[in-house]
């Protein structure tokens, strides 16, 4: 997403855009919904303060039960666009520019934003019980019979302790 510095004439300006995941380098199958990007730019001397929200739905698989479940991702955007490389500010999220340079390129930004907010660990529940690790039956949806008491010899002295 490419945003043009010369439109932006007021001290605030509100940006809303529904954008491709190409466009901002994103190939994965999950995103499969529309990405909604809100933005309110704000304008002061030799900077713009950029921010706002990313909103979607992506779809993944639950690492204890294996079924497909939607996720609303919606992260927040924090990007400042300088000329002034002596500002003093975390640097991952200012982009410094040439004067005289018409567009930034946010797309990086963005899906960078994006792909941190998918949790590592993905569960569609937090009470998901998971699959059943001797016959493998959905815990969620059905319950089985098969009770596991072996244990592992290498701590049956355990036992002895008191």
């Amino acid at each position: 997403m490419k945003i043009r510095i010369s439109t932006f004439d007021q001290d605030h300006q509100i940006l809303e855009d529904v954008i491709d995941k190409r466009n901002i380098g994103i190939y994965d199958n999950s995103f499969n919904n529309k990405i909604i990007v809100k933005l309110l730019i704000d304008k002061s001397y030799k900077c713009w303060k950029i921010h706002g929200i990313l909103e979607t739905k992506i779809v993944l698989t639950c690492d204890r039960c294996l079924e497909l479940f939607d996720l609303y991702l919606s992260p927040k955007i924090d990007i400042i666009i300088s000329t002034d490389k002596v500002l003093e500010v975390d640097s991952e999220n200012v982009i410094y520019f040439q004067p005289g340079t018409d567009e930034i390129d946010i797309s990086e930004n963005l899906r960078d934003y994006l792909l941190l907010s998918i949790p590592i660990k993905k569960n569609c529940t937090d009470e998901c019980k998971g699959l059943c690790p001797s016959c493998g039956i959905n815990l969620n949806k059905k319950s089985c019979k098969c009770h596991d008491d072996s244990i592992d010899p290498r701590w049956d002295n355990l036992k002895n302790l008191k």
